[in-house]
């Protein structure tokens, strides 16, 4: 049994390891558990365990942490001040601080640009990239409000996955937004309905035009077959 177990530790041992913590930004009451994350990068290393910490602003994470880390990944800010904070805390240079403020919007119909900075072998390398999502991933990391009610919407109507797929059908670039508000503008000067009242009827629109194939969802089903022939071909 021993040396089952010593084999099992040494795979586990040599195995590189990962901990993400998301929403870092609920420790900011709870110092223990910074001192402890702290602790965990020093002597992380080692132990070949990765560790990351993800916020939505830069003030979220201390001094010691942000020292302690060897790359960073700038995905967008909200504002100026946030841009600023950012720019501060990481040290930026003068051409990456024009990138944070001009050059991250954030995800869409040419990909999802961020901004990383990473410290190797004694040098600090800052780069613009773009990651490349396809609509089906842009429906699925989506986080806007329009966006995220109209999929839960459709959730509960079909299998998720066909659901993304239908979305990204009739939406192939990602977002319903500038739909669901060119929808709304127009039902607030029909009706004088509440504002929540009409958003709710835009996206059950929506949502019956995609379950049924028709108005904006016209030969949805005819591309959703087309997609499944390549898809069979391919494997």
């Amino acid at each position: 049994m021993r040396e089952y177990h010593r084999a099992r530790f040494k795979e586990m041992k040599e195995t590189v390891k990962r901990i993400d913590f998301e929403e870092w930004h609920r420790t900011h009451d709870a110092p223990q558990v910074n001192k402890q994350a702290i602790e965990d990068v020093r002597e992380g290393r080692k132990h070949d365990v990765q560790i990351a910490f993800i916020s939505q602003r830069a003030t979220d994470f201390s001094a010691d942490l942000v020292g302690q880390a060897t790359g960073y990944w700038i995905l967008k800010c909200g504002d100026e001040k946030e841009a600023q904070n950012v720019i501060e805390t990481f040290q930026l240079t003068e051409a990456s601080a024009y990138v944070v403020r001009h050059r991250l919007p954030g995800p869409g119909r040419n990909g999802a640009p961020f901004f990383v900075v990473m410290k190797a072998a004694g040098q600090k390398y800052e780069q613009l990239l773009v990651n490349m999502l396809g609509p089906i991933e842009l429906w699925a990391f989506s986080s806007t409000p329009g966006d995220t009610a109209l999929r839960s919407r459709l959730f509960a109507r079909m299998h998720s996955t066909r659901a993304l797929r239908c979305l990204a059908c009739v939406f192939p670039g990602g977002s319903a937004e500038k739909e669901i508000t060119r929808r709304k503008a127009e039902a607030m000067r029909a009706s004088a309905g509440q504002d929540e009242v009409v958003v709710a009827g835009v996206l059950n629109e929506l949502v019956e035009e995609i379950v049924e194939g028709k108005g904006i969802a016209a030969g949805l089903f005819r591309r959703l077959a087309e997609f499944d022939e390549v898809t069979q071909e391919a494997a």
